[in-house]
């Protein structure tokens, strides 16, 4: 007699659940991920987004500090500011011979020469800009005139020379016009960047981009410790308050825009009477 052994399996009914159940554990999963990819996405959005403001911020404090509060200022609106900004000191050793104190070699090497400014025992800065020019110095001046500069210190000559009567000794200042501006990014077409230009030559340098373009420049005037959105009177301009809104260079999916980080600070001139 044949007998009929039932083999063991799994039925449909078993298999749709477990099909069901796979599908409900996979979707949790991808959205997991999903979620986690997009908050990476937009942590790194974010820190994009700050380190253009910081990174202007750097190189915009170094040279604003050491603008003469009086004269310094040559033009601003809100979006941009023309600075006389030095970019080394020297003494003067008589007969248009300077001493240069120990800088930065590519901040000396940089062209974009302007003028040079210097100041007596009391009162403003002097600046000497129609037909400045560099020149050679005059071999052994400094020591001739009793100055005894640091050891490997650049000697150069200027013209025209320091008025007769000038007291030996007197420290100079070399400047450089540098304007900063906000304007339209090469590097990230269609956005905005803060670029530096040098007004001699012409020459200009895309700092760093994106930024929203609320960011913007606003200013301190005399005494006041509240900025403003107006311009003041150029010489009396006594620092600025900068407005950097930084964005992404991306957009992170879902949010329908740039991530921003805002970032205000202030700067004040160092120079000041």
């Amino acid at each position: 007699m044949l007998t009929l052994r039932r083999r063991s399996g799994l039925t449909i009914i078993e298999l749709l659940v477990t099909v069901i159940v796979l599908g409900i554990v996979g979707g949790g999963i991808v959205r997991m991920l999903t979620s986690q990819a997009r908050f990476y996405e937009h942590q790194g959005a974010g820190r994009s987004a700050r380190s253009v403001s910081r990174a202007a911020v750097n190189v915009l404090l170094s040279e604003m500090r050491m603008v003469d509060g009086s004269q310094g200022v040559i033009a601003a609106t809100p979006t941009s500011v023309t600075l006389r900004v030095p970019y080394t000191l020297g003494v003067y050793c008589g007969f248009g011979t300077i001493a240069l104190l120990p800088t930065d070699s590519a901040m000396l090497a940089e062209p974009g020469f302007t003028g040079y400014a210097w100041r007596g025992r009391l009162g403003p800065y002097n600046y000497v800009e129609a037909g400045a020019a560099l020149t050679a110095p005059v071999p052994g001046q400094c020591v001739a005139s009793g100055l005894n500069p640091v050891p490997g210190s650049v000697r150069i000559g200027v013209v025209p020379p320091l008025p007769v009567g000038v007291d030996l000794g007197t420290v100079v200042m070399l400047t450089r016009r540098t304007t900063y501006f906000f304007a339209g990014s090469a590097a990230i077409p269609g956005r905005v960047a803060l670029w530096r230009r040098i007004e001699a030559t012409g020459a200009r340098e895309e700092l760093a981009a994106p930024f929203d373009v609320t960011s913007r420049f606003r200013f301190y005037r005399l005494n006041d410790n509240v900025a403003q959105d107006a311009v003041p009177a150029l010489n009396e301009i006594r620092g600025f308050e900068l407005v950097l809104t930084g964005a992404s260079e991306s957009t992170p999916r879902l949010t329908g825009g740039y991530q921003r980080s805002a970032l205000t600070t202030s700067v004040f001139f160092r120079n000041r009477l």
